[in-house]
């Protein structure tokens, strides 16, 4: 099975907000990455090119869509 690695595009698709960082709240260069809550549990984008999408406060992480899309509906299902 071809799993599809993660891309903005799959992000915006997926609902995740995208979160601007500037030069001042930075202290360096500007940048920004993605964040999603659900309930009480936030998932947020490292802010590499290669996207990857972690569980705050943890270490565990997914690059592939189809895992995202499982954790997400996993999630929702627990509200």
């Amino acid at each position: 099975m071809l799993m599809n690695r993660l891309t903005e595009k799959d992000l915006i698709e997926l609902d995740f907000k995208r979160i601007d960082v500037t030069r001042e709240e930075s202290g360096g260069d500007p940048y920004y990455y993605y964040s999603k809550d659900i309930g009480e549990l936030s998932l947020y984008t490292n802010d590499d090119r290669d996207l990857a999408v972690y569980i705050f406060d943890t270490n565990s992480y997914t690059t592939v869509r189809e895992h995202l899309e499982q954790l997400i509906n996993a999630l929702n299902n627990f509200r």
